[in-house]
């Protein structure tokens, strides 16, 4: 029963965080995203706010539609904090974080 109990906090406490984020992300699409974009600092606060709740939701989740979402907001995510960034470095870190799951 504690288990049951313990299962269905967690979902609601997931559907609230999403729910934030829609909210947040509804905001940002309807026109603040360019006042936003002003303050980097902010918006790279609330864009990393976006993926942590995400990248936690997804990693307890089978869900596909939580999969795609967490890829936009870390491709989002890195663009604003990694303007430079190059789809060869990308590469590298992909391969750096293989050999790295790989024990190498």
């Amino acid at each position: 029963m504690e288990t049951l109990i313990k299962s269905l906090r967690r979902e609601r406490h997931r559907k609230e965080d999403l729910e934030f984020i829609r909210i947040l992300l509804d905001t940002l699409i309807s026109g603040d995203f360019e006042r936003l974009a002003e303050d980097k600092e902010l918006l790279f606060e609330t864009i990393d706010e976006m993926y942590k709740i995400l990248r936690d939701a997804m990693l307890n989740s089978k869900d596909e539609n939580l999969l795609d979402a967490f890829e936009h907001i870390a491709v989002l995510r890195a663009l604003i904090n990694y303007p430079d960034l190059s789809p060869l470095k990308l590469l590298k870190d992909t391969k750096h974080a293989i050999d790295k799951a790989l024990g190498d």
